[in-house]
C-alpha cells in the first residue's frame, strides 16, 4: 500500500508495508500518479528491491535531471 505524504513543499510516496519512502517530488500530481501506478501495476511484483532505494532517506528524487 502506498500513500502520498506532504512535508513542507515536497510530496513523498511512502510504502506502508515496508515502512519506507520510495520517492519524492515537488509536483503533487506526479506524486499521486506514481502512487496510483505502484498500487495498480505489477512493478517488481509489489516489492521494490532494496538496492533501488539504498542510501536514499526519502526515496528517489523525481525532480532530479536524468542523464541522456
Amino acid at each position: 500500500m502506498y500513500e502520498v505524504r506532504k512535508a513542507a513543499r515536497t510530496y513523498r510516496i511512502y510504502d506502508r508495508v515496508n515502512k519506507r519512502y520510495v520517492a519524492n517530488t515537488k509536483d503533487e500530481r506526479a506524486a499521486n500518479d506514481l502512487a496510483q501506478d505502484l498500487l495498480h501495476s505489477c512493478a517488481f511484483e509489489g516489492a521494490i528491491p532494496n538496492f533501488f532505494l539504498q542510501d536514499k532517506r526519502f526515496g528517489i528524487n523525481l525532480d532530479k535531471k536524468r542523464c541522456k
